[in-house]
């Protein structure tokens, strides 16, 4: 993720850096927005099952199973 945040062109990104950090650190909102879906995939199947759980609920999905595929 750090690769792909220090060569990114995206405007939110260099304002964050601008307004709120001028290091390579960002929070975790931006990292899920620049995420490819591969990449989002793999951090939700990676998490905590409760998170997984909360994630599925709000989403209004039936079982975190189908979130993963």
């Amino acid at each position: 993720m750090n690769k792909e945040v220090s060569h990114s062109k995206e405007i939110f990104i260099n304002h964050y850096r601008e307004e709120y950090s001028n290091d390579d650190k960002i929070s975790i909102w931006i990292s899920v927005e620049i995420m490819s879906l591969g990449t989002l995939s793999k951090f939700y199947s990676s998490s905590e099952k409760k998170l997984q759980t909360l994630i599925t609920n709000n989403m209004n999905l039936y079982h975190c199973k189908y979130l993963k595929s």
